[in-house]
């Protein structure tokens, strides 16, 4: 049954995230240990700065019309991997059988099933009732946002969850005033919204009529360099590691990425999305993880970009 299920994913959740608090990191390595929460920022929904760099731009203007790819609680993890892999989002709203929308499956839900040893026969309600889904909880507040808020605020807010350490989803569900959601809101669309400021010809509130709010210098000039983590500042794990102990780095230390690297250079890198394509390939997670980056993640092609490239290039890229 739908109870009993729940009880022991639960009680497999408990068991799981006890071991890997208690285990080390083996293989990854960093110099400096980022600090999950770190003293508080200045607020970026107060003070002129932010508003002037997003020039007013709502959740409305940037989330867009519909909700792009949506899924059916009956669909199984593997299909829905697949269709969120072949969407190019990080995050999917999923639906009941009345089509009302009841949760949201991201990038790093799959990654942590694939970690799990979840099979891609598996169905997502299971998924869901397991209490291991980020976004299970859709109407809660810290996960919804509406499409007339500023996206100062809305930074604000996903650092805030970051910051309260019981949500730290990179992805809002934008729910309009009768209550249903229209959309879906991530971090990298906020970012994006910042680099393409002033940029009328590409960015989707321009395209709808909406007046450019004027160039900011802070996003025309913003480099690579200037917003990327240091290399001392990225975890890494030998070339010798499976795709699970990569997968391990970086749930244990919630980080989108660790690079492969050994004494003689960098191999490649993994992010949540390496995982979301192995799972629905079928790619087993006991896989070395240098066959995964010479093999497997070469199609995608070069994921390199010079520091000295703008921001919005990068972003572009990603995209």
């Amino acid at each position: 049954t739908r109870a009993a299920r729940t009880q022991r994913a639960g009680t497999r959740l408990m068991a799981t995230s006890t071991a890997m608090e208690a285990a080390q990191v083996e293989g990854a390595t960093k110099e400096t240990k980022p600090a999950a929460v770190a003293a508080r920022p200045p607020s970026l929904g107060s003070g002129s700065c932010v508003s002037d760099i997003f020039g007013g731009i709502t959740v409305g203007q940037v989330a867009g019309a519909g909700l792009g790819c949506k899924l059916l609680m009956h669909y199984d993890l593997g299909d829905a991997a697949s269709a969120l892999a072949a969407s190019g989002r990080t995050a999917a709203a999923v639906a009941d059988a009345d089509g009302e929308i009841v949760g949201l499956l991201t990038e790093n839900d799959v990654m942590r099933a694939y970690f799990e040893g979840a099979l891609p026969g598996n169905r997502l309600d299971e998924w869901f009732d397991s209490g291991l889904a980020r976004g299970s909880d859709l109407y809660a507040h810290k996960l919804t946002v509406q499409p007339s808020m500023p996206l100062s605020e809305v930074a604000e807010k996903m650092v805030n969850n970051l910051l309260s350490g019981t949500c730290a989803c990179h992805h809002l569900l934008v729910q309009d005033d009768d209550g249903k959601v229209c959309g879906v809101l991530s971090s990298l669309d906020v970012a994006t919204a910042f680099c393409q400021h002033g940029a009328t010809d590409s960015h989707p509130a321009w395209s709808q009529g909406v007046e450019s709010p004027g160039s900011s210098d802070i996003a025309l000039m913003l480099t690579v360099e200037d917003v990327m983590k240091s290399r001392d500042d990225v975890f890494t794990c030998p070339p010798t590691s499976t795709m699970k102990d990569v997968i391990k780095v970086l749930l244990m230390t919630q980080q989108n990425s660790a690079l492969i690297v050994d004494p003689h250079g960098i191999y490649g890198i993994v992010t949540p999305r390496d995982a979301v394509r192995a799972f629905s390939e079928g790619v087993a997670s006991s896989i070395s993880v240098t066959e995964w980056v010479q093999e497997w993640q070469s199609a995608a092609g070069p994921r390199l970009i010079e520091s000295t490239a703008r921001v919005a290039d990068a972003a572009a890229v990603m995209t």
